[in-house]
């Protein structure tokens, strides 16, 4: 059992009460809660938990006093910061973002971009770009999304996505590379290439993204941009259905009913991979 620890007990809750009123925050200790306090080289903040959240607290207060943090650090933090729901976790990231971390840098554009509020989203866009510029992929990848995209403080511009997703591309990121496939199959600011859509969902497809084997899939069943491969369109259905894509399962389950792709017909099969489209349907997969 946990000992909760009265705000007015703690030797520096004073401390730490006037650095969240200086910050926005407000102080949440009581019934339920247990006080994590950090004080050290002048910098105090004070962050509370529940009974069930004992160590994204432990992280919180490590993060309080110092701005190494490791990646799995800064994703619990960002975790923990999604959606407006902890505003210390998010002040947590920032201070990193500020000593240079560029992975805190993506993770507080990851946050604040989510949010409608638009100096949120002029928050998101300055650690972005900051963070993209310093070569990480994964923040190159948010940049073009954001250009790709647009929202209330960017206008879309797909020709200057393009670039940030071939930047993030070229380092191997896999949705980088299944977003400028999607942006030259459809002419999203580019000339339409069958081509070379095929070639960046391969290489996409290669890195084990199930959006990319689909898509690359339908180039090879329909011999767009590549030689027609049945076989090859149905490994990759199969690959993609098995991290539960609902539309690559359809396909197989097409397939085996109509005895195309060069599948026998089989109906008990087919049943099956429709069972797991409802599965896949009412379990999405997460997407950013």
């Amino acid at each position: 059992m946990q000992n909760f620890i009265p705000a007015a007990a703690h030797p520096v809750a004073a401390k730490c009460a006037l650095w969240l009123k200086r910050h926005g925050l407000a102080l949440r200790v009581g019934l339920g809660f247990t006080a994590v306090c950090a004080a050290t080289a002048g910098v105090t903040a004070w962050g509370y938990q529940t009974n069930a959240k004992a160590q994204h607290a432990a992280v919180l207060a490590q993060a309080m006093t110092q701005t190494g943090l490791s990646d799995a650090q800064v994703d619990r933090l960002r975790m923990a910061a999604a959606g407006g729901r902890d505003a210390a976790a998010l002040a947590s990231l920032q201070r990193a973002a500020q000593a240079g971390n560029a992975a805190a840098m993506r993770a507080s554009a990851r946050v604040l971009l989510g949010s409608p509020q638009k100096s949120d989203l002029l928050q998101g866009l300055h650690w972005v770009q900051l963070a993209a510029q310093k070569g990480d992929s994964g923040a190159q990848y948010l940049l073009g999304k954001a250009l790709f995209d647009g929202n209330a403080a960017l206008q879309a511009d797909r020709q200057q996505a393009r670039v940030w997703f071939e930047n993030a591309a070229q380092q191997h990121h896999a949705k980088a590379a299944y977003f400028l496939g999607l942006m030259h199959q459809n002419a999203y600011g580019v000339k339409a290439d069958a081509a070379l859509a095929a070639h960046w969902f391969k290489q996409s497809a290669e890195a084990g993204n199930p959006d990319a084997m689909f898509m690359l899939a339908n180039a090879y069943e329909a011999g767009q941009g590549v030689p027609t491969n049945h076989a090859q369109a149905v490994a990759l259905y199969q690959a993609a259905a098995e991290q539960e894509h609902p539309l690559a399962s359809q396909a197989l389950g097409y397939a085996l009913r109509d005895g195309t792709l060069g599948l026998k017909r089989n109906s008990l099969q087919s049943q099956e991979m429709m069972v797991e489209v409802e599965h896949a349907l009412k379990h999405p997969r997460p997407v950013f």
